[in-house]
């Protein structure tokens, strides 16, 4: 009974936090859902922080590695996070159901037409939909990237997703590097630019 109550009210917040045209500022985003490393800050590089700071995304006080996490893909292939070490992730949390993850999947898929043949991974993590009715749509809408199932919440909950779309880039060493809560243009030639800087950086 309490594991459907939980669900009950994932569901509710879930709608409630899809409502963010915009990036939300939080005052208080330090990325402390991943394990803190004894490294130097991540954003020691402040020309790369100054450049996703300007696109509106949070960035690390800390270096922090990023969750590491296994879903099914559309296929129920399982798919791990860490697999993508040595490639830069740009890790979606979208649903059917929110529209404006909706508005910014058709810039997803030109941004990942750009940048697909580099050290570059998309995984778009459907949240609260059945994997037919993601596949459905995803294969409506001709979509090539991969797409994993949240099914019990786990990578949604491991990373404290409040409002959709959210989404995180993770570097080539696994570690969380920015964070942006709304949607956006994400093929525009600003955010090719920088995420071409992240992707060439040799971290």
């Amino acid at each position: 009974m309490k594991k459907y109550i939980l669900l009950f009210l994932l569901m509710i917040l879930f709608v409630l936090g899809c409502g963010s045209k915009s990036a939300q500022t939080q005052k208080d985003m330090s990325f402390d859902k991943g394990e803190e490393d004894n490294e130097q800050p991540v954003n020691q590089n402040t020309d790369i922080n100054k450049e996703l700071a300007n696109l509106g995304f949070l960035t690390p006080t800390q270096t922090v590695s990023a969750p590491d996490f296994t879903l099914k893909d559309l296929e129920a292939r399982s798919v791990s996070l860490s697999s993508f070490k040595g490639k830069v992730v740009f890790l979606n949390f979208w649903g059917t159901w929110c529209q404006y993850c909706l508005e910014e999947m058709p810039s997803i898929q030109r941004m990942y037409n750009q940048l697909k043949n580099k050290d570059f991974e998309i995984l778009a993590v459907n949240v609260n939909d059945t994997p037919a009715a993601a596949g459905q749509y995803i294969k409506q809408k001709n979509y090539t990237f991969p797409v994993l199932m949240d099914l019990e919440y786990k990578a949604s909950q491991v990373y404290g997703i409040r409002g959709f779309p959210t989404t995180y880039l993770v570097d080539k060493r696994g570690k969380l590097i920015g964070k942006l809560v709304g949607s956006r243009e994400w093929d525009s030639p600003e955010v090719i630019e920088v995420f071409n800087t992240i992707i060439n950086h040799d971290r």
